[in-house]
Parts: C-alpha cells; sequence; structure tokens
C-alpha cells in the first residue's frame, strides 16, 4: 500500500473514531438495541426474551463435612492466637476429636491475654472465659473449685472440673 493511502486512510480511521466517540455523548445518536425499560431490565438480571437464563447459575457454596466443619473451626480459634480463642473452642466443642489439642495448646500458653481480648473473642461470655483463664494460670485447686462454684452452670465448669481433677 502507498504512504500516501496509509495515510488517508489513518485519516479516516481518525475521523472515524471522533465521530463514535462524539455519537456516544448525545442520547438518541446510536439506535436502541433493547427499546423497552423491561427488555433492559431482564438483560441486566440475565435473562434473554424466551425467560431462560443467560449466564449460568453462580456455583454454590462448597459443602463442609462435621468433621471439615470442626477442623475449621478448631483453625480459626488457633489462628486468633489468643487464649479466649482456645477456651471459647472448648466450651463450644469439648467432645471434638481437636479438644484434646486445643487444651494442649491451651496449658503452652502461660500468661493472660492482653486485656480487652477476651471481650473481643467472647462477647458475653468475656467475664467467665476471663475467670477461667486465670483459675487456669493459678497455683493450686483453690481459684479452679472458686470457679466451678460461681459458674456452676456453664459449659466451662466440666473443662475446669477436668483441669481439677488432674492437678
Amino acid at each position: 500500500m502507498p504512504e500516501a493511502a496509509k495515510r488517508r486512510r489513518a485519516g479516516a480511521v481518525r475521523e472515524s473514531a471522533g465521530l463514535l466517540a462524539l455519537c456516544l455523548l448525545l442520547p438518541g445518536c446510536l439506535p436502541e438495541t433493547h427499546s423497552t425499560a423491561q427488555e433492559r431490565r431482564d438483560m441486566a438480571a440475565g435473562m434473554t426474551d424466551e425467560g431462560r437464563a443467560v449466564r449460568s447459575d453462580e456455583l454454590p457454596a462448597p459443602r463442609l463435612t462435621g468433621a471439615a466443619s470442626e477442623r475449621l473451626i478448631y483453625d480459626q480459634a488457633r489462628g486468633q492466637n489468643s487464649n479466649a480463642a482456645l477456651i471459647m473452642f472448648l466450651a463450644r466443642n469439648p467432645a471434638s476429636p481437636h479438644a484434646p489439642d486445643a487444651r494442649l495448646h491451651l496449658t503452652l500458653r502461660t500468661t493472660p491475654d492482653a486485656p480487652g481480648i477476651a471481650q473481643a473473642v467472647a462477647g458475653a461470655d468475656a467475664d467467665v472465659v476471663s475467670a477461667f483463664d486465670a483459675a487456669r494460670l493459678a497455683a493450686g485447686s483453690g481459684p479452679l473449685r472458686a470457679f466451678l462454684d460461681r459458674h456452676a452452670g456453664h459449659p466451662l465448669a466440666a473443662e475446669a472440673a477436668r483441669l481439677l481433677a488432674a492437678r
């Protein structure tokens, strides 16, 4: 293609692009492909004129088995890196296959959580979780007995009784 023809073609392309850009800015310049508001809503919703879906349904959420769900809950508790998270896991899942591991990791944690951690993790049970943590960290059986007397109806009472029997 001669050089002059290339320049004319490039100029025509630029001119066409400029007209198209201007046309896009002006309402009514281009013909409507979907003339009614309902058709536009249907297309936005992914429906054809016949009422069929244009695209496939979203993928369903993965289904977790009981064991996978327990493992996920335990991993989340461990990931929070706090006594309160492990204590709450044990309160809610005392018979879980991960409970012995949670007890071991809790035993290895020998200092209390920073202030506010129990509240952030345990919410309404923060006072009970903090009391349990203090009792398990204290020397002797007195603090655990006091915890059992005060919180006998709480799920952590069974955990406190287990710790008391082990001392």
